[in-house]
């Protein structure tokens, strides 16, 4: 069994008790539940795009993709910021900002030095 065959078997078993707990209604962190659905549909998306590439060509289309991913994912915390369901007291929020703050800088390099 390889590396990768592993990590998908224990995946699969932390799934499976993770889904049983929630049908026994035994989660109610729905914070963490949101963090954790947005973290599962970004490594699916992302497992989708690497199995459909063809081609060792096809992996900028896996770059398009996070790219599109990393536009969603400021999309959702921008309207929680909105919305208030993301707040000062959120824990994470200066990670978060610092984060965005390096990415930032990164992007202006880049984009300055393209044009």
């Amino acid at each position: 069994m390889t590396e990768l065959q592993r990590a998908i078997a224990t995946l699969d078993r932390d799934l499976a008790s993770l889904e049983s707990q929630l049908q026994r209604g035994q989660v109610a962190d729905t914070a963490a539940l949101e963090d954790f659905k947005a973290t599962l549909d970004g490594v699916r998306t992302t497992v989708y795009a690497v199995v459909d590439a063809k081609t060792s060509n096809d992996v900028s289309s896996v770059r398009q993709l996070r790219l599109r991913r990393g536009a969603q994912l400021c999309q959702n915390v921008s309207f929680g910021l909105r919305d208030g369901t993301i707040s000062d007291r959120t824990p994470g929020l200066k990670l978060l900002r610092f984060a965005v703050e390096q990415t930032i800088v990164r992007l202006d390099a880049l984009v300055e030095g393209s044009t």
